[in-house]
């Protein structure tokens, strides 16, 4: 029979009841926390990365250095294209702490080597120096500071200089560029086709750069010549 509210049987049916409503809810939320937890463990690395859990990947790499070189040696091969010995030794010292060493062919060919081997930033930062320059050289020119012999004189101190400088940071910058490149190339994909697909088209070498470079150099000569 149903018991009438407010009896002490009442009370304590009640009051059971309660507390079986209280440990199912309690069941509930900890099976879902722990449902949660494992499929974020178990979240492709894409995925995981989005949400913040990509740490957990063991492919991520925080930085290459000199003990974990050798697993990744390969990877340097392909960005490198030509001559990789060179380029690897280099590689070798600048994780060993060692000083920079002179590069003959970034000396001799200065800016055509910088496009050879992709690397502009530094090339339009040397340009940017060298317009800034040259403006300011034909400005002392035309206002009769400097004459035209003390010009050309400077200008092919400045030409010395710079040839200098490139060939004595070129494969420290090569190298730091190598680095970054490779670690962001393998932290943003696992697929070892697409990695050797995306390191040899963001490294190797090409033409067309030093090509069209050497022609806007002719041009110049011809135009300078005419007048």
């Amino acid at each position: 029979p149903r018991l009438p509210p407010g009896t002490p049987s009442w009370c304590h049916g009640f009051c059971q009841r309660e507390n079986k409503v209280i440990i199912i809810i309690t069941l509930h939320r900890t099976t879902s926390a722990k449902t949660r937890a494992t499929a974020t463990l178990r979240q492709p690395a894409h995925t995981a990365k989005r949400y913040g859990a990509f740490h957990a990947n063991p492919t991520k790499l925080n930085m290459i250095n000199k003990e974990n070189l050798d697993q990744h040696i390969d990877y340097f091969v392909l960005y490198f294209g030509r001559t990789p010995e060179y380029y690897t030794e280099r590689l070798n010292w600048y994780l060993s702490g060692k000083k920079g060493s002179f590069n003959i062919y970034a000396f001799f060919l200065s800016f055509y080597w910088l496009l050879f081997r992709k690397m502009y930033k530094p090339f339009f930062l040397i340009m940017l120096f060298v317009f800034i320059f040259g403006i300011i050289g034909e400005t002392l020119l035309l206002i009769g500071v400097v004459d035209q012999v003390t010009y050309s004189y400077f200008d092919k101190i400045l030409l010395f200089i710079l040839s200098s400088f490139i060939g004595c940071f070129s494969n420290k910058w090569y190298v730091q560029k190598s680095i970054k490149t490779v670690e962001n190339v393998i932290n943003n994909s696992n697929d070892p086709n697409e990695i050797e697909k995306i390191l040899k088209k963001k490294g190797g070498t090409t033409m067309l750069g030093p090509t069209i470079l050497l022609v806007l150099a002719i041009i110049s000569v011809l135009i300078g010549s005419s007048n």
